[in-house]
């Protein structure tokens, strides 16, 4: 690197008369002075065997490139196809400007020899370097036939392996190589028609073309990119590289190259941080250790070789005169080369011969290479990281074997010790079986012995899979298969054990008896009376024991369901009989919908007062049976093919925005940390809503797959995901209760059972039933307007939650309190919003946030204003301290609003397009809508019309497009036959296009949420003109 700012790099360039543009000569470079006129220059060529010239000042370099040679050939070799005629043949001395056109214009100028262009690389000089090398590999990969082209490959492969050994410091990582590999197919074509002709030098010559281009494919192979290791820039070269060291140049005294002249722009590349001495060294799986272009040592590698001579006399040695070591000398138990005068002690290795430091044996120097004669010399070409090809094969080899050795025995343990105790959980289950009045004790050790079992079990799965992957095991699958059924039968079995624990249980929050007594100490806790509500808390929180361990399970049996449904299931297997059930995927996910509600329940500190608005709003939201009334209709829900209409969708839609809302109130709670509730449940009950959403996810997507792809007849499903698999064929049984499908007067879709009318009451009533014992958890009746209204319900009503009259000091110190928390709140929701799919729910919970501040506000002006003998008179002070944390109070209150405005407003324009979202940010004048054109015939089978609107930001940014699909160009605006939402990316593709390609359930639902509904269009696009 220079130590001022005199130095720089320029390319070598040339201009043909004064005044005219540079022609840059390609990939060549010129380091000197910033002063042109002074010296010394440096002239840099990658490409020649010298590759650094030294000329004394700018003259020399001209009169060495005047002078027809090698160097002149190089020169013109590499300039522009449009200026090279001007330069060869003596063009230096006196351009070839002439023509019959020009000749009258050229007769003004005068004749003057070619000078040198005064250009200065700007900014990252090694980076323009770098990129001039791949614009040249490039140009060489594309052989064309003029004479000009031929002979820049000839002189190419004749210098071409001092650019593999230059270029080999920018390795590290695949990139594409598809160039060297159709240069390498080239030369193959032509070694073949050369051995076909007979031509022998031809033959010869396209060897060395194929040789050369595979070393360039594999040079190719490991070119990279990477921030944080290859921004070659950052990577200093070492002092004995034949390539310079990039200069740093000042940006303000820097001159641009003109447009017209300059190179291909250098790849973008994102700056990381700077790799250090560790990150060099692991730069590249080449060994650069003692490289060096010249066949003889630097002088920085010179200064290392002396730390290795040793001073022993080893004159009466014994010469080794056959052999690979011959020439070498073995003294006193060691073996010793003489080298320019030297000696070295060096060390015998599987890839050769090493230089080794006598007295640190562990140090090694570089490696040595001898002749025919003995004559030993230093090897300081490019290696391989880890020895040569044959050393790492076996190497790995050896690995390979070592790491199945230990496999093969780690499955031997596993097998031992799962076996023993299977023997034992064998026993226990005989004495649980035996009425003894141990069975408490029994059931205890064998729930320990079958959570060790399940480890072993697990981890011997995966020691196969492991094993599998190093070699291929015998019937793999088939052995897979075997060991997840038996690990899926015993959790079965040990499903069953925790259900007749949880029978014994005297109360749980699922039985009929607690929603009584419930309901009783409610009441009592009017009375002030909390002892029947403590004493059913701690019946819950047994039971919570339980169905978490059952929970747990539920999730690890549909685990092995899937796996061992990958193969047939043998006849003669256990589990034979429940894989023939169609709902075999439904098996004890009620223990979801279970948990969940003894969870709820838990949460709720039912004894708490004086909840701020929002924790009356979480308080609220979680004091409810709607979202046990969903988990049990989406269990009874079963789908059949040819019974898909828009109410499945809508049940599933409802059922995912319910999990995400209270998703979100438990999150938040989380981080509120509120006194109100029992927060140490809280990560429970996000677990058991995770899986009944993805279970409402998955039938969605389904719903919609089965429901888009009939009705299209270009498009039908195709083999893929199990979101894609066909739904079953629809099996009515005889005496099967009815299941149907209705929306509540709360706008809550739900399943259940339909009741038989009786001839006193014709009314059409439904019950919700839960899936596990059928009970009946509520009843509906058809309403007027075909909502269905609520008639039973076995959750008892809640009281109002008490709120009891504060002092002025008591809400002063809330007030310091909830101020205290905004910014915390803010930041926490801006986290939040960052994975958040419910931009509502963003903008809800700053708003009860704000809600809080403003009712405590509220009673501090009430106090402020009250009047009377009762009333304590307030002095000055205290009602100057009031009044200011008023103020605060509705200033951080508008705060908050604003900033829950302003992130759902963000998370809105991150997501995908729906038509809601739209409606509310035209609601709120963040965007502007325009009719794109008139309506444009389309190609494919269904050979309609659309009408393109476009969906901007106020700062005229296309964020979205819609799609309204006509049968004609001239049908009224609203008898669209479709209308979708699309991003910039998915614009020209249709929506039966998207679903094909769709990878995920949720990209299946997100494409079905950009459908437009009529009364949306109309009122957001249908009334727009065009622009």
């Amino acid at each position: 690197m220079p130590l001022n700012n005199q130095d720089c790099i320029r390319p070598l360039a040339f201009t043909l008369y004064d005044g005219a543009s540079a022609n840059i000569v390609g990939n060549m470079f010129v380091l000197g002075p910033r002063d042109l006129s002074s010296g010394p220059l440096v002239l840099y060529r990658p490409f020649a065997t010298d590759s650094l010239l030294e000329f004394a000042d700018r003259e020399a370099l001209m009169k060495a490139i005047r002078q027809p040679g090698e160097l002149q050939d190089l020169v013109v070799a590499w300039l522009p196809d449009s200026v090279r005629s001007y330069y060869a043949e003596g063009g230096f001395e006196r351009p070839h400007l002439e023509s019959v056109v020009n000749a009258g214009l050229l007769a003004l100028l005068p004749i003057s020899p070619a000078q040198l262009a005064d250009l200065i690389i700007q900014d990252d000089a090694l980076a323009y370097a770098f990129d001039s090398h791949i614009e040249a590999l490039i140009t060489l990969s594309d052989k064309q036939t003029v004479s000009s082209s031929e002979r820049r490959w000839i002189l190419f492969k004749r210098y071409a392996w001092m650019l593999f050994n230059g270029l080999t410091f920018f390795v590290s990582g695949p990139l594409q190589k598809a160039a060297w590999v159709f240069q390498t197919l080239i030369s193959i074509d032509e070694t073949l028609q050369a051995r076909i002709e007979s031509d022998p030098e031809t033959a010869k010559q396209s060897v060395i073309s194929l040789l050369l281009n595979l070393s360039q494919a594999l040079l190719y192979e490991g070119l990279s990119f990477h921030a944080a290791l290859n921004v070659h820039s950052r990577l200093q070269a070492p002092a004995d590289l034949p390539m310079p060291a990039p200069l740093e140049l000042p940006a303000q005294s820097a001159l641009k190259l003109p447009i017209a002249s300059t190179p291909a722009q250098a790849v973008s590349r994102k700056t990381g941080p700077a790799p250090d001495a560790q990150a060099a060294r692991a730069y590249s799986t080449l060994d650069f250790s003692w490289f060096n272009g010249q066949p003889r040592p630097s002088t920085r590698q010179r200064a290392a070789l002396d730390t290795f001579i040793t001073d022993l006399d080893i004159s009466s040695g014994t010469p080794i005169e056959v052999g690979p070591l011959k020439g070498l000398i073995n003294f006193q138990g060691n073996t010793y080369a003489v080298i320019d005068k030297k000696t070295y002690r060096i060390s015998r290795q599987d890839d050769g011969v090493v230089i080794q430091d006598a007295k640190q044996p562990t140090r090694l120097g570089p490696w040595l290479m001898s002749d025919d004669t003995g004559h030993w010399d230093f090897d300081l070409r490019l290696r391989l990281r880890g020895g040569g090809p044959k050393k790492r094969i076996a190497q790995m080899r050896e690995e390979k074997k070592q790491a199945l050795t230990q496999l093969v025995a780690e499955e031997a343990r596993l097998m031992t010790e799962k076996l023993a105790r299977e023997r034992v959980l064998t026993l226990t289950e005989t004495l649980m079986a035996t009425p003894s009045g141990r069975e408490a004790t029994f059931f205890e050790r064998y729930e320990t012995e079958f959570t060790q079992w399940s480890i072993s079990a697990r981890a011997l799965i995966k020691t196969v899979q492991k094993m599998n992957d190093i070699t291929p095991v015998p019937s793999f699958e088939a052995k897979m298969q075997a060991l997840w059924a038996e690990l899926t039968l015993k959790l079965f079995k040990m499903q069953n054990h925790l259900e007749e624990q949880r029978k014994d249980l005297p109360l749980t929050a699922f039985s009929a008896e607690f929603k009584i007594r419930l309901s009783v100490a409610i009441n009592q806790l009017g009375a002030d009376n909390q002892q029947p509500y403590l004493e059913l808390v701690e019946h819950l929180k047994k039971a919570e024991v339980l169905e978490r361990k059952a929970f747990d399970i539920a999730l690890m049996e549909s685990e092995g369901i899937l796996e061992t449904s990958k193969l047939p299931i043998p006849r003669d297997s256990p589990l034979a009989d429940l894989f023939l059930k169609k709902d075999k995927h439904f098996f004890d996910r009620h223990w979801a919908v279970i948990y969940m509600e003894t969870l709820q329940e838990l949460v709720l500190n039912r004894a708490a007062s004086d909840l701020n608005a929002e924790e009356l709003h979480a308080f609220n939201h979680l004091n409810t049976d709607v979202f046990v009334n969903m988990g049990w209709s989406q269990l009874r829900l079963r789908l059949q093919e040819g019974q898909i209409g828009v109410e499945h969708i809508e049940f599933y839609e409802s059922a995912i925005t319910l999990y995400q809302g209270l998703t979100a109130t438990c999150e938040n709670l989380i981080t509120l940390k509120s006194e109100h509730f029992r927060n140490e449940y809280l990560p429970s009950l996000l677990a058991a809503i995770k899986p009944l959403q993805s279970f409402a996810e998955m039938q969605l997507s389904k719903v919609i797959w089965e429901s888009e792809s009939s009705s299209s007849e270009s498009d039908e499903p195709q083999p893929g995901p199990s979101w894609k698999t066909a739904l079953p064929p629809a099996k009515t049984k005889t005496g099967a209760p009815r299941q149907k499908v209705f929306k509540t007067t709360d706008k809550q879709v739900l399943v259940g059972v339909v009741r038989n009318r009786s001839p006193d009451d014709p009314t059409e009533i439904v019950d919700v039933v839960d899936a596990f014992s059928q009970m009946k958890v509520s009843s509906y009746r058809r309403g007027a307007s075909d909502e269905w209204e609520q008639i039973e319900n076995l959750r008892p009503a809640t009281p109002t939650v008490v709120s009891h009259a504060k002092s002025l000091a008591r809400l002063e110190a809330d007030a310091v309190k909830l101020l205290g928390r905004v910014e915390t709140s803010i930041q926490q929701t801006r986290a939040f919003a960052k994975t958040s799919k419910i931009p509502v729910e963003i903008e809800e919970i700053l708003e009860f946030k704000s809600q809080s501040l403003d009712e405590t506000a509220r009673q501090m002006q009430v106090l402020l204003a009250a009047e009377g003998p009762d009333v304590e008179p307030l002095t000055r002070s205290q009602r100057g301290i009031a009044n200011g944390l008023i103020a605060q109070l509705e200033l951080n209150s508008v705060r908050l609003r604003a900033e829950g405005k302003r992130l759902r407003i963000s998370l809105i324009t991150d997501l995908p397009p729906t038509a809601a979202n739209i409606d509310y940010l035209k609601a709120q004048d963040q965007v502007e809508i325009v009719r794109l054109g008139k309506r444009r015939p389309m190609s494919g089978p269904r050979k309609d019309y659309v009408q393109e609107y476009e969906v901007r930001s106020r700062d005229g940014k296309a964020l979205w497009y819609a799609h309204f699909h006509y049968s004609s160009p001239d049908a009224a605006p609203a008898a669209f036959t479709a209308a979708h939402l699309k991003t910039e990316a998915h614009r020209f593709m249709s929506a039966q296009a998207l679903y094909a390609q769709a990878g995920s359930t949720s990209d299946v639902i997100q494409i079905y949420r950009s459908k437009i509904t009529l009364a949306l269009a109309e009122k957001l696009f249908l009334a727009v003109h065009s622009v």
